[in-house]
């Protein structure tokens, strides 16, 4: 049974949908939603409760969510580790901000995220992860083990910095050769994912 779309008019709760939308069409009906950039991370608030990432690539977006205590923070990484680039892979990039992207490298990030859901007394047991990115958008052979495969690589270093955490990845939208958007909602605790050229995913 079809459903037209409409909005609760008294919070930003998400449209009912038989048939998801495009990325920028859903974003007309999230008139607050909030703009994560690459390499930072925000929390979502009363006042913010809606964030959402445009063109992740062969970054990784990661999103934790503890709806018993209606906590959430959504991180753009950009790079697997903070030794990347000793490792020569980064070229001639001179060092972040750590200042202005605290999110830059996943292994930075993922414990800056959950040393915030903590403080807002989420626990491992209660708390839902995503992630989605991780595109290789160029063939360069050698799958996850090959250093120029950045987006195979953010989601291994993202998974085993989560295990450290004692928190599992309860959904992932991972790989291809396509930028993805992401919308995350704190009013029903929902995570719209995109693919450009495919469908819209509600989690």
């Amino acid at each position: 049974m079809s459903h037209p779309m409409r909005m609760n008019p008294s919070s930003a709760m998400i449209p009912e949908l038989s048939s998801l939308p495009d990325f920028d069409t859903l974003l007309k009906n999230f008139p607050r939603a909030v703009s994560v950039d690459v390499g930072t991370y925000k929390v979502t608030t009363p006042k913010m409760p809606v964030l959402s990432v445009k063109n992740i690539t062969t970054g990784l977006v990661v999103v934790m969510m503890d709806a018993s205590v209606k906590a959430a923070c959504v991180a753009h990484v950009l790079l697997p580790d903070s030794n990347f680039q000793q490792q020569g892979t980064a070229g001639a990039m001179p060092p972040p901000d750590a200042s202005k992207m605290p999110a830059f490298f996943v292994n930075q990030a993922i414990p800056s995220l959950w040393k915030e859901m903590e403080a807002k007394k989420a626990s491992p047991e209660s708390t839902k992860v995503y992630i989605a990115g991780g595109s290789q958008l160029f063939t360069f052979g050698g799958g996850g083990g090959n250093p120029l495969n950045i987006g195979a690589r953010n989601s291994i270093v993202a998974r085993a910095e989560l295990s450290k955490l004692g928190l599992r990845i309860d959904y992932n939208d991972i790989g291809g050769n396509r930028p993805r958007h992401l919308l995350f909602s704190l009013a029903d605790d929902a995570t719209y994912i995109f693919t450009r050229g495919g469908e819209t995913k509600k989690i």
